[in-house]
């Protein structure tokens, strides 16, 4: 699991002496830990720990349009997220699921959507999504 991943390299940020790095990865193992304690004191799953990866990889690109060096912290997070689908990839996997859930206009953008969120979490821009969601529906 990836909390799981999060916390082993953490122990060997520490044991490798490299502070910072420990230091990012501890509140990030906490911040993801504290998901499922919170919720039937149970581990916390891959996809929860994603999305919180998710919320601490923009707050740090938000601090780093604030002109703070936040670097590796950027690096770290981007490290443990999937790999983003390209737009042409996202445009193909959408017109599937428009045939899939047989989706005929703008209204069924919702199941479209609910599905992708399902499917491929994290793994998509949203806005982009519906954008490409609305082309291919309106063509």
């Amino acid at each position: 699991m990836k909390i799981d991943l999060i916390k082993a390299d953490q122990l060997n940020a520490r044991k490798a002496k490299l502070k910072s790095r420990a230091d990012i990865l501890t509140v990030l193992y906490s911040e993801c830990n504290i998901i499922g304690k919170n919720n039937g004191n149970r581990k916390t799953t891959d996809q929860e720990c994603e999305t919180q990866i998710s919320k601490s990889l923009k707050n740090a690109l938000e601090n780093e349009k604030l002109g703070m060096e936040v670097q590796e912290e950027i690096a770290i997070y981007k490290s443990y997220l999937p790999q983003k689908m390209t737009p042409e990839e996202l445009k193909e996997v959408i017109i599937k699921l428009i045939h899939k859930e047989s989706v005929q206009d703008v209204k069924g953008m919702g199941l479209v959507m609910k599905t992708l969120k399902t499917e491929f979490t994290n793994m998509y821009d949203g806005k982009l999504a519906s954008t490409i969601f609305k082309e291919v529906i309106n063509a």
